[in-house]
């Protein structure tokens, strides 16, 4: 079944709580990259409405004095399940947000690691 409503459903991005809404067939990416002690961060992540569930493609990558390391995925929500766990680490507010299912597309490349022949 697809849905013709928009999506709305909570992420916790960049140290709090955002709400993100997106219409059938839309696309949305978002991300960073700073300089850190030690080198460099960069985090992105797009989040895409299929109709009947939410797909999110993330990716994170830097490097520090161990060397590079790049590292993404992709999972999917049921538009139904968006607002299915609640949060609730070590932060005062909860809010219900998506349990995504991996996809079956992550992967890891550890480069120095893969230079000294692992």
């Amino acid at each position: 079944m697809h849905t013709k409503t928009k999506a709305r459903f909570w992420i916790f991005y960049n140290g709090d709580f955002v709400k993100l809404t997106l219409a059938p067939g839309k696309m949305l990416t978002f991300g960073f990259c700073k300089a850190t002690d030690e080198g460099w961060t960069a985090e992105a992540q797009t989040f895409t409405h299929c109709g009947d569930h939410i797909t999110r493609q993330w990716m994170n990558d830097g490097a520090d004095c161990d060397g590079r390391l790049s590292e993404g995925g992709e999972c999917f929500c049921p538009v139904a399940h968006l607002a299915s766990r609640i949060y609730d680490g070590d932060l005062e507010l909860r809010h219900p947000m998506p349990t995504w299912q991996d996809a079956g597309q992550a992967y890891q490349r550890d480069y120095a690691a893969e230079a000294a022949g692992y």
